[in-house]
């Protein structure tokens, strides 16, 4: 009988991960950590230098308005070097978890809170290469507190109807904030 997560078909063997064999840390910041693993292959292929990012937890949010419009921002990445639209978010403090994470990235970035979320799944960003995972959140009945002080971030609130469209025509181009406004739609059909 097949296992609920076993993705192999019939007549193939399980797929085996692969045994770590050695790891060094050959490059660490603030802001990344790279390692060189050796690692051998379930067929018995040794790979030398293969390497990979330590992963970081993260969160992201889509933002929703009572009158369900969806909170995005506009800003800066330097990897892609383009300013680019996206939902906000950013990593977990040590001692923080997932939702407390998501509530001070939502202030922090846009000066919303809101008074329910929904866990919509998580994903890994980058599998071949880093561990980082990011939990997918939506926060409904979003509003902008008076009271809260925030990053300087372009936002925007944007229809229902034309995030769409932005999807569709590839105005947001990072593949996270696509993920979650998609399933955040799924979420949120029928009730507007």
């Amino acid at each position: 009988m097949k296992k609920k997560n076993d993705l192999s078909s019939p007549n193939q063997q399980p797929i085996q991960p692969w045994r770590l064999l050695d790891k060094k840390n050959v490059f660490k910041s603030k802001w990344l950590e790279v390692n060189k693993e050796k690692v051998s292959l379930s067929n018995g292929k040794v790979i030398e230098d293969f390497y990979t990012l330590s992963g970081e937890k993260l969160v992201c949010i889509v933002a929703v308005t009572r009158d369900y419009k969806i909170v995005l921002v506009k800003q800066y990445r330097h990897g892609a070097k383009k300013v680019l639209w996206d939902i906000p978010g950013g990593g977990v403090n040590k001692k923080e978890i997932f939702i407390e994470a998501a509530k001070r990235e939502l202030a922090e970035e846009t000066g919303y809170e809101s008074p329910k979320w929904i866990a919509l799944g998580q994903f890994y960003p980058d599998p071949a290469r880093s561990s980082t995972i990011k939990k997918i959140f939506l926060a409904l009945d979003a509003f902008l507190s008076p009271k809260l002080k925030r990053e300087e971030i372009f936002t925007e609130l944007v229809a229902l109807e034309q995030i769409k469209l932005m999807i569709k025509e590839h105005q947001i181009k990072e593949l996270g904030a696509n993920l979650a406004i998609i399933l955040a739609l799924q979420r949120l059909k029928g009730r507007k």
